[in-house]
C-alpha cells in the first residue's frame, strides 16, 4: 500500500479514545510532560497547574467531541494507524 498523500492526511479527520472525564488528566498530563522536557526534571505541582490554562486553551482548539457519529461502527471496527507515522513520512526526504 502506497504512502497517502499530505493532501489526504490533512483533510483525514483523527479520533480519540478519550472520554470527557478523561479531559482533565490529559490536560495534567499534556502539562507535565511538556515541563518535564523543557526543564529535565520532573516538574512541581504548582509547575503543572500553572501550565495547564496554556495546554487547556490549546487543546480546546483541536479537540472537539459530536453528540452523534454515524461512523461509530466502523470506528470501532477499522485498524488503528500511527497518524504521526504517516506524517513523518510523507514529510521526509
Amino acid at each position: 500500500m502506497t504512502a497517502p498523500t499530505r493532501r489526504a492526511l490533512e483533510s483525514r479527520q483523527l479520533h480519540l479514545r478519550l472520554t470527557v472525564d478523561e479531559l482533565p488528566w490529559l490536560v495534567r498530563e499534556v502539562s507535565r510532560r511538556a515541563l518535564l522536557g523543557y526543564l529535565g526534571r520532573e516538574p512541581t505541582d504548582d509547575e503543572i497547574t500553572a501550565a495547564m490554562p496554556e495546554v487547556k486553551r490549546l487543546l480546546r482548539q483541536v479537540v472537539t467531541a459530536y453528540d452523534l457519529c454515524g461512523l461509530t461502527t466502523l470506528c470501532w471496527e477499522a485498524e488503528e494507524i500511527d497518524p504521526w507515522q504517516e506524517l513523518e513520512e510523507t514529510i521526509s526526504p
